[in-house]
């Protein structure tokens, strides 16, 4: 059985908690709905390149959030019941995971528009589909439409990290 999880090496993150993570984000998504089995210890690392030990401490850690239940015998699925994630811990997550790819981003020597543009081609689409246009927008609010020159120098700043 082949998980689709995948760790890096080169995160500072403990590949425990990667695991954590990863199944964590697939369960919360609906990816992995409740009763779904998970690959068994041994299979999972054999997958993924790591230890046992690994693999047993991230589901131990599944199993005392609530995400996981292990039936003796039988494996781990992910829980019947549902699992509801404090807020915080959410944020708190999500916050990790963005600090860890800008890290990353800057190590490879990227520019934050860069960044930006990699965040924003992944962001839904769905979500710009009613938005007025740019043009009525700005009637609307009695402001006048930037000339070429200002929304070349606005997209500039951006790139470079500076507010607009």
């Amino acid at each position: 059985m082949h998980s689709g999880l995948v760790l890096s090496e080169q995160s500072d993150r403990p590949l425990y908690l990667q695991i954590v993570d990863q199944v964590t984000r697939r369960a919360a998504s609906g990816d992995w709905p409740p009763g779904h089995e998970l690959p068994s210890i041994r299979g999972l690392a054999a997958d993924l390149s790591v230890s046992v030990i690994t693999v047993r401490k991230a589901y131990a850690e599944l199993e005392n959030a609530g995400i996981v239940t292990t039936r003796a015998g039988r494996g781990s699925f992910v829980s019947e019941s549902g699992f509801d994630l404090p807020k915080g811990n959410v944020r708190n997550r999500i916050e990790g995971n963005v600090r860890e790819a800008v890290d990353l981003a800057r190590t490879l020597g990227w520019r934050r528009g860069e960044f930006d543009g990699v965040v924003s081609s992944n962001w839904p689409v769905r979500e710009r589909r009613n938005r007025p246009p740019r043009e009525r927008l700005t009637r609307e609010r009695g402001a006048r439409e930037p000339s070429p020159p200002e929304r070349e120098s606005r997209a500039r700043r951006r790139s470079d990290g500076e507010a607009p």
